[in-house]
């Protein structure tokens, strides 16, 4: 007989103005940085994240959030 496997999938989106955008890697995440990218990619480094860790991706995405506000 043949197994079967289930396998889950979740994807991450981020929202800028009215339309969503997939993240499917470090170039969307700096994609959503906008001109942060250099400082983005600087926190990244800094902070050891591993853009694969979902607790890690929000991380940076507080980060861009809070570097908008300012």
């Amino acid at each position: 007989s043949r197994d079967k496997k289930i396998y889950q999938k979740s994807s991450l989106y981020y929202a800028r103005q009215k339309d969503l955008y997939k993240i499917k890697g470090k170039k969307d995440v700096q994609e959503a940085s906008g001109s942060d990218k250099p400082a983005v990619d600087e926190f990244i480094k800094s902070n050891r994240l591993n853009l694969n860790n979902d607790s890690d991706l929000i991380r940076v995405f507080e980060y861009i959030n809070s570097q908008k506000t300012d």
